[in-house]
């Protein structure tokens, strides 16, 4: 199916819509540095749930 440059256009802005910016988390100066062990804290979002029309 052939797409007008316009409507490719348009899509690439809703699909970066979709997406949020990812945004860096403070860490110690400490941190950066030392290795991460098992038992290390990741942030995480957990999204549940239907996310459409």
């Amino acid at each position: 199916m052939l797409q007008t440059a316009g409507a490719q256009d348009e899509e690439e802005e809703h699909a970066e819509e979709d997406c949020p910016e990812l945004v860096p988390i403070e860490t110690k100066q400490g941190e950066e540095e030392e290795k991460p062990g098992p038992g290390a804290k990741i942030p995480v979002t957990i999204i549940t749930g239907y996310l459409g029309n």
